[in-house]
C-alpha cells in the first residue's frame, strides 16, 4: 500500500508547487511549525501557507503607514478576499478552502494576486502609505547604506 499523507501536508505539497509557479525566482520559503512562502507580485509581497484542514491562507501586504477607516474599507471592498487594517499596516486576506485541484488553487491564488496589485494602488492613491515593494526596497537600501558606512569605518580604523 502505498503511504498516507493528511490533508494539511496534501495542502502544503500542492501549495509549494503552485507559489513556485506564482512566485517564480521571487519565492521564498520559510520552514517551522507553519510553513509558508513569500513572493513578490507587481508592488505587493504575498504570504501563503496551509491550515491544519488543508485549506490554503493567502495574505497579501498593501501599504505599510495608512489608516484604513470603514468609509474607504466599504468604498475599496475587494472582489477577492477581506482587508485588514492594524496598526497603519493594510494587508488582503483569503482563504482557500481544503485544495483539491492544483488547478483551482492557482487559479485562486493568480486572481488574488492581482486584486492585490490592483487594492495596493488604488489604496495608495487615497490613503498615501509605502506600498510593500517600496518599503522592502527602501529597508534593503538603508541596510547596504548602514553596511557600507561600518566598513568605511572599519577601514579607517584598521587603516
Amino acid at each position: 500500500m502505498g503511504m498516507q499523507i493528511d490533508s494539511r501536508e496534501w495542502g502544503h505539497l500542492v501549495l509549494r508547487e503552485v507559489a513556485t509557479r506564482a512566485g517564480g525566482e521571487d519565492l521564498f520559503e520559510f520552514e517551522g511549525h507553519d510553513p509558508s512562502f513569500i513572493w513578490r507580485h507587481g508592488s505587493t509581497l504575498i504570504e501563503a501557507w496551509s491550515g491544519e484542514r488543508g485549506e490554503v491562507r493567502l495574505r497579501a501586504f498593501l501599504l505599510f503607514g495608512a489608516e484604513l477607516s470603514l468609509f474607504e474599507e466599504r468604498r475599496m471592498r475587494p472582489r477577492l478576499g477581506t482587508l485588514e487594517s492594524e496598526g497603519g499596516d493594510i494587508a488582503l486576506l483569503h482563504s482557500v478552502p481544503g485544495v483539491q485541484e492544483r488547478t483551482h488553487l492557482a487559479g485562486e491564488v493568480s486572481s488574488f494576486c492581482h486584486e492585490a496589485d490592483r487594492l495596493d494602488d488604488a489604496l495608495r492613491q487615497r490613503l498615501g502609505g509605502q506600498r510593500a515593494h517600496d518599503r522592502l526596497s527602501a529597508m534593503i537600501q538603508a541596510a547596504f547604506a548602514n553596511d557600507a558606512a561600518l566598513l568605511d569605518q572599519l577601514e579607517r580604523e584598521l587603516g
